[in-house]
C-alpha cells in the first residue's frame, strides 16, 4: 500500500493531519502534485476518502502549517524573520530582521534603499509565476493548483511586508552613516562625514572665500588657460563639497575639449582655405578642363562601339558595357575642377566630423562626471520644491536646472491665458467654466448654447491645467526627492536627448490628442450634460426668452418607470430582436454561402463568388431605397396576399420587420462571406487529410475542425456586428416603413416611436420632431445606448480567446 492510499483508509481527518506531519516536506509535495483528483475508488473500496476529498485535507493542512519549515516551502529570506502567533498572525521579528544589516557594508544598505525597483521585481515574480500556475491547472490537480496559488500569495504579502520594512531600517541606516548614492549608484558619505561640524564649516567658509576670489582674478585668460586654472582653483575644496569637485572635473574635461578643438582647428582650417582657393583657381579655366574631360569621354566612346562590334555573346556584351559605364565615371572624376571641388568638400566635411566627435565625447564626459558623483541636497530646499513646485519653472531654478527653469517660465503666460478663457475672459458667448451654472440664465441677450460648449472646451482647458500643474509639482517633487539621496538632476542635454529619441512619440502625438478633445470629448461631454438638463421644446436656448436648467436625474427616471418607460420597453425589445437576429442571420449565412463555394465538388467557384459579393459590390442605400419603394408598392402586396395570404410589408409591424431583417442579411452577408472564405482556405488540408485516415466522416470533419475553427477567427466579429446593427439608423430611415406604433389601447407611445424604430432612429425623431423636440432625453436615451454597446462589448471581448490573443 502506497502513502496516498495509507491516507485514504485512515478514519478521521485529524488521523491524516497527524501522519502528514511525519512526512517530508519535499515527499509532501510530491505526492500532493502526483494526486490524481479525478480517479474514482474501485468498487467495495475500504477507504473512508476518495481522492477529491484527500486532496482536500491535503489542502487544508499545507495552509494550517505553512509555518513549519517555512524557509524550504517558500525559499525566500524573509521565512527566517517570520513567525506565527498564538493567534493564528503571521508576524515579522523586527529586532532580528535589524541584527542582520550588522555588519553589513554600504553596497547591502544601498541595496535594501530601493524599494521601488524591489516591489516592481516582486511584482513580476509573482505574475510570472501565477501565470505558470495557471498554465498548470487540469481537472486532475485543482487542490495542488490551489495550493501552488496559496504559496505564491502568500510569498508576495509577507516579501511586500518584509521590504517595507528593510526599507525603513535601510533608510535610517543612510541617516545614520550619512550615506549618498549618486545617479550611477555609486555610494559616498557626505563631505563632512566623521569631521568636526564646527571646523568643517569655518575651513569650508575660507576656502569658499578663496575660490572665489581666484576665480574673479582668471576672467580676462585665454579659454585654455582658464579652464585648466578653474580645475586647478576648485580641486582646493573637492574635500569639502561634491559640487566643487564636479566643477574642477568639468574644468578639466573642458580645457581637454578645448585643445582638442584648437588642434582640430589647426589641422583643418588651412587646408581647407588652401583647398577653397585651389578649386577657386582652376575654376577659372572650367571650360578648358570640361571641353579636355568631354574629349576623352568621345574617344571612350568610340573605342567601346569599336569593342562592342567584336563581342560575340552577351555575357562579354554586358561585361563591357559595365566597363564601359565605369570608365565613363572615372574620366569625370578625373577632372581637375572636379576633384579640386571633391577635395574642398570632403575636407569641409572631416572637420565638422571631427568637431562633432570631439564634442560627443566632452558631453558624454560632463554627463558621467554628474552621473558618477553626488549632490549634497539640503532639507530646506527640498521643501521649497515640495511648497513652491507646482509654479511651473520654480522647481527646476531651485534644484539648478537653470535651462528647464527658462523654458518652464515661458509656458506661464499660456498658463495664463488659458486659464483666463477658462474662467470667462476672452469667451466668444459664454463665461467659461461659470457658464455652466445657469447656463446665462441672468443674461437675457445671451445664447444658452455658446454657454454650454465654451463651458465645456473651459472644463477642457482646466483639466489639461489641472494635470500639467500636477506633472510639474511631480517632476519638481521627485527630483528634490532623488537629490535628498544624493543623485543629481538631469541636465538640459539630457532632456533634449530624451526628447530626440524618446520623447518623438509624445511630441507627435500633441496634435492628435488636441483634436481628439475637440472632435470626440467635447461632443461626448455635451451630450453627457444635455442628458441632465430640460434642454427641448419650450427651453431652447436658441429661441428668444427661452433658458436651459438642470434637472438632476429626471430624465432618467422619466425613461426607467416614468413616462417614456412604456416607449423604452418597445423599442428596447425591438432593438435586442434587430440586433440578435441580423446579427445571426449575417453570419449562419455568410458562413453558409462560404462553406458552400469551398467545397471541392463546386463547379465554377468564380461566378458564385461574383454573385454573392454582388450586393457588397452595389451602394447600400440605393438597394435599400430600392426594395422599399418596390415592397411599398400596390401590385406587389397584391400580388403576395393572393399567393400566400400576407400584405403590408412597409405598413405591418411583423411583416415590415421581418423583411429588414431580411434586407440587412442580404446587404451584409457578402462581407461575412468574404472573411470566412478567407478563414476556410487558411485552414491546412493535411487536418482533413489525417482525419480521414481516422475514419472522420464529413460532417464530424465540418464539427470538430472547420467551425471550431472559423468560430474561433470571426469570434470578435460578433462583437463588431453586434454593435453595427445597434447603431444601424441608415437602413431603418432609408427604408422608411415606420408608421407611428399603437399600444394595446390603441393610443401612440410617448415620444411617438415608429413600428420599425430601433433605439437610435428613435432617439432621433426625439431630437427632430417640429412640434416635440427634447434633446434632454434623447440624449439620456443616447447614454442608455451607450451603456448597453459598451458594456456588451467589453463583456464580449474580456472573454474571448481570439481577443486575448
Amino acid at each position: 500500500m502506497n502513502h496516498i492510499e495509507f491516507y485514504k483508509s485512515l478514519k478521521t481527518k485529524e488521523e491524516v493531519f497527524n501522519e502528514l506531519k511525519k512526512v517530508k516536506y519535499s515527499d509532501f509535495e510530491k505526492e500532493f502534485e502526483e494526486l490524481d483528483q479525478t480517479q474514482k475508488n474501485i468498487a467495495n473500496s475500504s477507504y473512508t476518502f476518495s481522492n477529491k476529498e484527500l486532496a482536500k485535507i491535503l489542502l487544508e493542512f499545507a495552509k494550517n502549517n505553512i509555518h513549519n519549515n517555512m524557509y524550504a516551502k517558500l525559499k525566500e529570506n524573509f521565512a527566517m524573520y517570520l513567525n506565527k502567533t498564538a493567534d493564528n498572525k503571521f508576524v515579522f521579528d523586527i529586532k532580528a530582521i535589524e541584527q542582520s544589516f550588522v555588519n553589513k557594508d554600504e553596497d547591502y544598505i544601498q541595496d535594501m534603499f530601493k524599494i521601488k525597483a524591489r516591489l516592481q521585481l516582486s511584482q513580476i515574480i509573482y505574475d510570472a509565476r501565477n501565470q505558470e500556475i495557471k498554465n498548470l491547472k487540469t481537472k486532475a490537480n485543482s487542490y495542488y493548483v490551489a495550493y501552488l496559488k496559496f504559496l505564491n500569495d502568500f510569498t508576495y504579502k509577507y516579501k511586500k511586508k518584509f521590504i517595507s520594512i528593510t526599507y525603513k531600517i535601510a533608510k535610517r541606516k543612510v541617516q545614520e552613516l550619512r550615506l549618498l548614492f549618486s545617479t550611477n549608484d555609486y555610494t559616498f558619505h557626505i563631505k563632512s562625514h566623521n569631521k568636526n561640524a564646527t571646523t568643517f564649516i569655518e575651513e569650508k567658509n575660507a576656502i569658499s572665500q578663496k575660490i572665489k576670489q581666484e576665480l574673479n582674478e582668471i576672467k580676462n585668460l585665454d579659454p585654455i588657460t582658464k579652464a585648466k586654472r578653474t580645475s586647478e582653483i576648485y580641486q582646493q575644496g573637492i574635500e569639502y563639497n561634491y559640487d566643487w569637485e564636479v566643477a574642477s572635473l568639468n574644468a578639466k574635461a573642458k580645457e581637454k575639449f578645448l585643445i582638442k578643438k584648437q588642434q582640430i582647428d589647426s589641422d583643418f582650417i588651412d587646408k581647407i582655405n588652401k583647398a577653397k582657393q585651389d578649386y577657386v583657381e582652376i575654376s577659372k579655366n572650367k571650360k578648358q578642363h570640361d571641353e579636355l574631360t568631354k574629349k576623352v569621354i568621345i574617344q571612350a566612346n568610340e573605342d567601346f562601339k569599336t569593342q562592342l562590334e567584336f563581342a560575340t555573346t552577351k555575357s562579354e556584351k554586358k561585361n563591357l558595357k559595365l566597363e564601359h559605364k565605369q570608365n565613363i565615371k572615372e574620366i569625370k572624376s578625373d577632372n581637375a575642377v572636379k576633384k579640386a571641388k571633391d577635395n574642398w568638400k570632403n575636407l569641409k566635411h572631416n572637420y565638422k566630423v571631427e568637431k562633432n566627435k570631439n564634442r560627443l565625447e566632452y558631453t558624454s564626459e560632463i554627463e558621467n562626471i554628474k552621473n558618477n558623483l553626488p549632490i549634497e541636497y539640503p532639507v530646506w530646499k527640498q521643501v521649497l520644491s515640495i511648497i513652491f513646485g507646482w509654479i511651473p519653472g520654480v522647481g527646476p531654478l531651485i534644484n539648478g536646472q537653470y535651462k528647464k527653469a527658462i523654458v518652464m517660465f515661458l509656458t506661464l503666460p499660456l498658463f495664463v491665458i488659458f486659464g483666463a478663457y477658462a474662467f470667462g475672459i476672452g469667451n466668444v458667448g459664454g463665461n467659461g467654466l461659470l457658464g455652466l451654472i445657469d447656463f446665462g440664465a441672468d443674461n437675457p441677450d445671451g445664447d444658452g448654447r455658446f454657454y454650454l460648449i465654451e463651458g465645456i472646451i473651459s472644463l477642457i482647458i482646466a483639466f489639461w491645467i489641472c494635470i500639467s500643474i500636477f506633472s510639474t509639482w511631480m517632476d519638481s517633487k521627485n527630483n528634490a526627492k532623488r537629490m535628498r539621496i544624493g543623485s543629481r538632476a538631469s541636465t538640459f542635454s539630457q532632456t533634449r536627448k530624451f526628447l530626440k529619441s524618446h520623447g518623438i512619440p509624445y511630441i507627435l502625438s500633441i496634435p492628435a490628442i488636441i483634436g481628439i478633445m475637440f472632435i470626440v470629448l467635447v461632443p461626448i461631454i455635451s451630450t453627457i450634460l444635455i442628458a441632465f438638463t430640460n434642454y427641448g421644446k419650450g427651453n431652447d436656448p436658441g429661441r428668444p426668452g427661452q433658458i436651459i436648467k438642470w434637472v438632476g436625474f429626471d430624465n432618467f427616471k422619466s425613461i426607467f418607470g416614468g413616462e417614456y418607460f412604456p416607449s423604452f420597453l418597445y423599442v428596447i425589445g425591438w432593438t435586442f430582436t434587430w440586433v440578435i437576429a441580423t446579427t445571426i442571420s449575417v453570419i449562419v449565412v455568410g458562413s453558409l454561402f462560404a462553406l458552400l463555394v469551398n467545397n471541392e465538388r463546386l463547379k465554377g467557384k468564380r461566378i458564385f463568388r461574383l454573385i454573392y459579393i454582388l450586393p457588397w459590390a452595389v451602394p447600400a442605400f440605393i438597394m435599400i431605397m430600392v426594395f422599399a419603394i418596390l415592397l411599398s408598392s400596390i401590385e406587389f402586396n397584391t400580388f403576395t396576399y393572393k399567393w400566400i395570404g400576407v400584405s403590408g410589408w412597409t405598413s405591418q409591424q411583423t411583416q415590415a420587420r421581418i423583411v429588414l431583417i431580411l434586407l440587412q442579411t442580404w446587404l451584409g452577408h457578402s462581407y461575412m462571406f468574404l472573411l470566412i472564405t478567407g478563414v476556410l482556405q487558411g485552414i491546412s488540408k493535411d487536418l482533413y487529410d489525417s482525419s480521414t485516415i481516422d475514419g472522420a466522416s464529413k460532417w464530424k470533419q465540418l464539427t470538430r475542425i472547420t467551425l471550431p475553427l472559423i468560430l474561433t477567427q470571426v469570434a470578435p466579429l460578433l462583437v463588431g456586428q453586434f454593435v453595427f446593427n445597434f447603431g444601424n439608423f441608415g437602413i431603418i430611415y432609408l427604408f422608411g416603413a415606420n408608421p407611428q406604433a399603437l399600444n394595446a389601447k390603441g393610443e401612440p407611445y410617448p415620444g411617438q416611436p415608429g413600428i420599425t424604430d430601433i433605439l437610435i432612429s428613435f432617439v432621433f425623431k426625439l431630437s427632430t420632431h417640429p412640434d416635440r423636440y427634447t434633446y434632454g432625453i434623447a440624449a439620456s436615451f443616447i447614454i442608455v445606448s451607450s451603456f448597453i454597446v459598451v458594456g456588451t462589448s467589453a463583456n464580449g471581448f474580456r472573454k474571448m480567446k481570439a481577443f486575448k490573443n
